[in-house]
């Protein structure tokens, strides 16, 4: 890949960080549970942990934490969303210019952020600024933009999700009612949506910056 393309990149970057609350409880009470973050934020981030053992031991911890855990919920049989501060790496993906396609902890000390920047050069200015700032960056995989090329499936969800209202701010409808009028699972449609939207974005990259 040339240093001066001017074509989006999708990248996948580890970072290191010991300051998450929430991933801090849920390693020491089920290590095996996975921690996504739903919503970043400058100051608050918005946490789902799939639990493997134990859900209710870990509500319970989480609502101990006052003043660092400010929201706790439960979200199906084995999930909890958990409101928390922002830690380093968040606080920092919050204010950066990428957009953030997927996230998961690799452990307590690490976190994986699947992120699309406007620029292989922009790219490397993040990369710099995260090693100033102590998150020891390592770039793991680098991918440049292509062509929009979404699938027949992926053009009908877009499509109906559209027409219903879906992406409308004041939401016309839900993702689980679109879903049911499809004759699809929640999980599926999300699946669809997100490789969809990806393209989409990364098009729009791609033709204008």
């Amino acid at each position: 890949m040339s240093a001066n393309s001017k074509n989006s990149v999708e990248a996948l970057i580890e970072v290191s960080r010991t300051d998450c609350w929430v991933t801090n409880v849920v390693n020491q009470k089920d290590p095996k549970a996975e921690v996504k973050r739903l919503k970043i934020g400058p100051e608050l981030t918005m946490h789902k942990i799939t639990c493997t053992i134990d859900r209710e031991n870990m509500i319970s911890k989480m609502r101990e934490l006052r003043g660092v855990i400010t929201k706790v919920t439960r979200e199906g049989k084995k999930s909890i969303w958990a409101e928390g501060v922002s830690c380093t790496a968040c606080k920092f993906v919050a204010n950066s210019d990428m957009a953030v396609l997927s996230n998961k902890a690799a452990d307590r000390e690490h976190i994986l952020y699947r992120v699309l920047v406007s620029s292989k050069r922009k790219l490397d200015v993040i990369l710099k600024d995260m090693e100033k700032n102590d998150l020891e960056p390592r770039l793991i995989s680098l991918e440049e933009g292509s062509k929009l090329t979404l699938t027949d499936r992926e053009r009908e969800i877009l499509l109906i999700s559209l027409k219903k209202g879906y992406f409308e701010p004041d939401r016309q409808t839900s993702m689980k009612e679109v879903a049911e009028g499809l004759g699809v699972s929640t999980s599926s449609l999300r699946d669809v949506l997100r490789r969809g939207l990806k393209k989409i974005v990364k098009n729009y990259f791609d033709n204008n910056l």
